[in-house]
């Protein structure tokens, strides 16, 4: 007897939802619009995965070291935005990114806030960076 909802059933219709909702993100307004498709995204690879140590085959299979190596190496870039660095450390990155944060609590200060930071991220904008970093993992 055949299972009506297999794993290959599902991830067919995955895809197939994937062809109806890829302009959703075009004529929207807000950020939403995106989120269907990096659902159906994170939903497909996850399945697929599952599938695959269900079968007891390595989950994801690298051809190459290289492979490998250029996923780490992203991954590295992409924390190293958005972890908070000693404000030395930073200036040794970027110069001009220390710059624009220290002008940044400068004119803060003039109009009264206390912040005080000591730790600043290479991100100027961590969050739009993280949101960026989640879409293009999608």
């Amino acid at each position: 007897m055949r299972k009506i909802f297999s794993s290959y059933h599902i991830i067919y219709f995955l895809i197939f939802s994937l062809l109806l909702t890829t302009p959703l993100p075009y004529g929207s307004v807000t950020p939403g619009g995106k989120l269907m498709l990096q659902i159906q995204s994170f939903l497909l690879l996850f399945i697929y995965c599952v599938n695959r140590y269900k079968n007891q085959k390595s989950v994801l299979d690298f051809e190459s070291k290289y492979q490998i190596l250029a996923l780490a190496g992203f991954i590295t870039i992409c924390i190293m935005q958005i972890t908070p660095l000693p404000g030395f450390v930073l200036s040794m990155l970027s110069e001009k990114t220390f710059e624009i944060w220290t002008t940044s609590e400068e004119i803060l200060s003039i109009l009264g806030s206390q912040s005080g930071k000591t730790f600043y991220t290479i991100s100027l904008d961590p969050h739009r960076t993280w949101v960026n970093i989640v879409q293009i993992l999608a």
